[in-house]
């Protein structure tokens, strides 16, 4: 019987590929918390990256108007120490306190 070219070649081919296939797919538990290691420090840089360059970006984002949201608390609290503990005001007339 005349084979066609090749069979005998890809069929010996196969089987060797399948034996390694399996050879390689068995892996120690040893090599297996390794590469979970690996695996989860991984995953906790990206993380770690992404938040940082998240909070990088909303801060330099919304950087005007946090300022203009601490120059207003800086100016509340200089008004509220302007007035007396009990409410009263510090007894100059409206016309003579400065903002």
């Amino acid at each position: 019987m005349v084979r066609p070219h090749g069979t005998t070649t890809f069929v010996a081919l196969a089987t060797m590929k399948m034996k390694e296939w399996r050879e390689a797919e068995i892996l120690t538990r040893a090599e297996m918390r390794g590469t979970a290691k690996a695996n989860a420090m991984r995953s906790a840089v990206v993380v770690i990256g992404a938040l940082a360059f998240g909070y990088l970006t909303l801060h330099l984002g919304f950087k005007p108007y946090l300022e203009k949201a601490q120059l207003e608390q800086q100016r509340q609290s200089a008004a509220a120490s302007d007035t007396f503990p009990n409410g009263l005001s510090s007894g100059l007339p409206d016309s003579d306190r400065k903002l």
